[in-house]
């Protein structure tokens, strides 16, 4: 909290020594301004320079005539040099102290979008031209009837307004209440029929959930934990499928295509650039999930959306 302070303080500094030097060392010549028309002093060795530099430069901003004869662009290099140093200082300052700030008060909720769920749909589509919707629904098959379905990680639940209206008995699991509020809003808005299964909400950390399901669902939410969290949080995920059932992941593609691969990175890093600054999510390339599958696990089949997104279809050894 002290750094926090001292990085507000020094934010505050340099906004301050920001105004003084746009205040004293670009001041515009304000009767050259109102009178509007271009001052131009010949001078024998300068006159083709000063003939662009006015001429790029709008009425009433030619800029000062130094002393010696000479018209000079206003303002100087120096000038701008210095100008430039401080706006980059002054915006590093303001997102590492905005960074500092939302971690300080969500260090117990990280990873947590609730405050972004009313956009969180909205971003993913436009981002993704509605790739990251339809991947996520690529795997709707496997909901039946009376089948117990989990949502790791659920979000708004656009995927589990499906498994509902299957008839599935769904559970959904987060650690944000507005997403889960947001989900089961979703779910009733949509008037189901009269056979429409409850929809059973958990706010809790996914790796203290024990029960076993006929389909386990983690859309888009394996990505936003380190590599060692994400396998660890995958091998707990397996363990909740039951034998014969089926772990459906919905997620940005990977590739060992040299061509492809670097594409994806870039494509992928974007929003996860976002999220750690929004949530604290990791950075990384995208994560091959296959190669971290358990020996009673195996790859059923790959469901590509375009070259970023796939619907991996993993099933569980009987």
């Amino acid at each position: 909290q002290c750094f926090l302070v001292s990085v507000d303080r020094i934010r505050v500094r340099a906004m301050a020594i920001f105004i003084h030097v746009a205040s004293s060392n670009f001041a515009i010549d304000l009767q050259t301004v109102a009178a509007g028309h271009r001052r131009f002093v010949q001078h024998p060795h300068s006159a083709s320079r000063n003939r662009v530099a006015l001429k790029v430069l709008p009425d009433g901003m030619q800029g000062q005539l130094i002393s010696s004869g000479m018209t000079t662009p206003f303002p100087s290099t120096d000038s701008l040099t210095l100008l430039a140093v401080l706006l980059i200082t002054f915006a590093v300052l303001i997102v590492v102290s905005l960074r500092l700030q939302h971690t300080t008060a969500a260090a117990t909720a990280r990873n947590d979008f609730g405050p972004y769920s009313n956009v969180y749909d909205i971003l993913g589509e436009l981002y993704s031209l509605g790739a990251i919707r339809r991947t996520k629904l690529a795997g709707t098959r496997y909901f039946c009837r009376d089948s117990r379905v989990l949502f790791a990680g659920v979000g708004t639940g656009t995927d589990s307004v499906v498994a509902v209206a299957a008839g599935s008995m769904v559970t959904a699991i987060d650690i944000s209440k507005d997403m889960l509020e947001r989900c089961r809003t979703q779910v009733e808005a949509t008037q189901l029929a009269s056979n429409r299964a409850p929809l059973r909400c958990i706010c809790q950390d996914i790796m203290t959930h024990r029960e076993e399901y006929d389909v386990v669902v983690a859309n888009y939410f394996l990505n936003v934990f380190p590599q060692e969290t994400s396998r660890a949080v995958l091998e707990h995920l397996c363990t909740l499928v039951r034998p014969g059932g089926v772990l459906l992941i919905g997620d940005f593609a990977s590739s060992t295509d040299p061509i492809l691969s670097p594409v994806q990175a870039i494509y992928g890093g974007i929003p996860a650039l976002s999220f750690w600054f929004l949530a604290g999510n990791a950075v990384h390339t995208p994560y091959d999930y296959a190669a971290w599958l358990p020996g009673d696990m195996c790859l059923v089949s790959r469901l590509p959306e375009g070259p970023f997104h796939e619907c991996l279809v993993v099933g569980k050894k009987s």
